[in-house]
């Protein structure tokens, strides 16, 4: 089988400003979430390898990320799960904190 591969860049061309990367998850399709040293976490776009949200709101590195299943997410958003299921997010950072994001309502 052929497997492919995307590469995203993260920061800028500079390699002294770029953020490192702590922790990553898929959702074995289509979404990647990372956490790094900038206190946030990204959501990505693994087709088009595009950053579509970032999240802040860390005080930390963020150390740990986790794509909750579409079926806790659609329970806990009412919903049914299957298409259309906006993903929520945990994260865990140096702060002390852990952090779930409904990122229907996320800023983008």
């Amino acid at each position: 089988p052929t497997q492919s591969s995307t590469t995203a860049a993260v920061g800028s061309s500079n390699s002294a400003a770029r953020p490192s990367l702590y922790c990553l998850d898929g959702d074995g399709g289509e979404l990647l979430v990372s956490g790094c040293a900038a206190n946030t976490v990204s959501l990505w776009d693994v087709r088009s390898a595009a950053r579509v949200m970032r999240l802040r709101g860390h005080k930390d590195i963020v150390r740990a990320v986790k794509i909750v299943s579409p079926h806790v997410a659609a329970a806990a958003n009412g919903a049914a799960a299957g298409g259309g299921v906006a993903p929520l997010i945990l994260s865990g950072s140096s702060d002390g904190t852990v952090q779930l994001w409904d990122t229907r309502h996320a800023n983008r």
